[in-house]
């Protein structure tokens, strides 16, 4: 993976309730079978949270909102800065996503 421009084939977790961060290398696996954006936070959500998810509230503290950027972000591609909100619904209590860039 490149370390120039956009992605650095990382992610950044951060606990707001206790205020602790860690680095989290992605498998190059994921990164080609998922991209970023909601298609990985899709697997972040199934592999890491999913017994979170089906069993709280959507704003339970348990239950992760997902920031990540698209996979062009950073690069010289036109149109493609693009970043993905992912979590649970707290109006239909299923997965949701928000898309937003330019």
């Amino acid at each position: 993976m490149s370390e120039g421009y956009g992605f650095w084939g990382k992610i950044l977790k951060i606990n707001l309730s206790s205020l602790k961060y860690k680095v989290i290398s992605l498998e190059e696996k994921n990164l080609r079978n998922y991209f970023l954006g909601s298609g990985l936070a899709a697997l972040l959500f199934y592999k890491e949270y999913f017994d979170n998810f089906i069993n709280y509230p959507a704003l339970h503290s348990k239950n992760p909102l997902i920031i990540l950027s698209g996979l062009f972000t950073g690069t010289m591609t036109p149109t493609a800065c693009k970043v993905n909100f992912c979590g649970k619904s707290p109006l239909t209590g299923i997965w949701n996503e928000s898309t937003v860039g330019g």
